[in-house]
């Protein structure tokens, strides 16, 4: 079933946080970029040679394996059996449970209707086992990929080959949870020093600039866009901290940064920026302002002379 399209409004994601936790904004760039990668492997074949992403988050620099990258390094580390064991599909309310082969197990298929979740999105969902035969590990994960996506104008379209990619990226990421740690790190290494990375970084500000945009277009705000393309990842991750606070928090900082527009011209920062900033420290002048600011009485004419008495 095609889903409706959301509704909500967006919230952006800061960079870094000071707890430490991650952009979730980054891996969904990392995910979309994996999901590209894998389309064109498929129609083109294998071309690519770009193993490792990398994104700049909170001053360092974090790196990641993509979907092929992830194959390379199971053949650099030797030993790594793959399969796929199960998947599930939702069509509608129609549920496709496969069981695929095992070594004395066959292959069977469940199928059943629930109509209760018809409304829910479609999706593909793979569950592969991946073993490395060096320690005797075992790790079973699950990946699910929606079956549309939508467009800038709203209108959901099917993804091609959503089924392969929810595969592929469950092979990933068992892969990436079985491999010792120092070994990843090592290749990653080899890997950045051979040129076979790819940076994110412009795709995530590309991201949370449409966020901005999306954020002040849902409440009848104006934005410059070219101040908006001139801010930095740490100014753009400001505005999103002020968007989880509400609209006037988001109007302050964007007026701030830049990037609000007024109803004549674009409001910059500096001292035309702060005008409400210098009237709450000299009350006095805004009482100098104001009164200069009030429109003189209209002068009343003198009283015309009465007329002479005659004699």
């Amino acid at each position: 079933m095609i889903p409706p399209r959301p509704t909500k409004a967006p919230m952006l994601d800061a960079t870094a946080r000071s707890d430490g936790s991650y952009d979730t904004e980054a891996y969904a760039v990392m995910e979309q970029r994996d999901s590209q990668l894998i389309q064109s492997e498929l129609l083109y074949g294998a071309g690519s040679s770009k193993f490792v992403y990398q994104f700049a988050m909170g001053g360092k620099t974090v790196t990641g394996i993509s979907v092929i990258g992830a194959r390379h390094l199971a053949a650099h580390y030797g030993g790594i059996k793959h399969q796929l064991i199960g998947s599930i599909q939702k069509i509608g309310s129609l549920f496709t449970f496969t069981a695929y082969p095992q070594p004395g197990i066959p292959m069977s298929m469940q199928v059943q209707v629930l109509p209760d979740l018809r409304g829910e999105p479609d999706f593909y969902g793979a569950v592969v086992q991946v073993t490395d035969t060096k320690s005797g590990n075992v790790i079973q994960v699950e990946k699910r990929e929606e079956r549309f996506e939508f467009r800038r104008d709203g209108t959901p379209y099917e993804r091609p080959h959503y089924a392969l990619i929810a595969q592929s990226k469950a092979y990933r990421n068992a892969v990436l949870d079985l491999l010792p740690q120092d070994v990843q790190i090592e290749w990653c290494a080899q890997m950045v020093a051979l040129g076979n990375s790819v940076p994110i970084t412009e795709s995530v500000i590309d991201m949370k600039r449409e966020a901005v945009l999306k954020f002040a277009t849902a409440r009848g705000l104006q934005i410059n866009r070219l101040g908006l393309d001139r801010l930095t990842m740490n100014q753009i991750s400001g505005l999103g901290d002020a968007a989880r606070e509400g609209a006037a928090a988001f109007v302050k900082a964007a007026t701030m940064a830049g990037v609000m527009r007024s109803t004549d011209s674009f409001v910059t920062a500096g001292p035309a920026l702060s005008e409400s900033t210098e009237k709450a420290a000299d009350p006095a002048g805004e009482k100098v302002k104001a009164a200069e600011a009030k429109p003189e009485p209209t002068p009343t004419p003198p009283p015309a002379p009465a007329p002479a008495l005659a004699p």
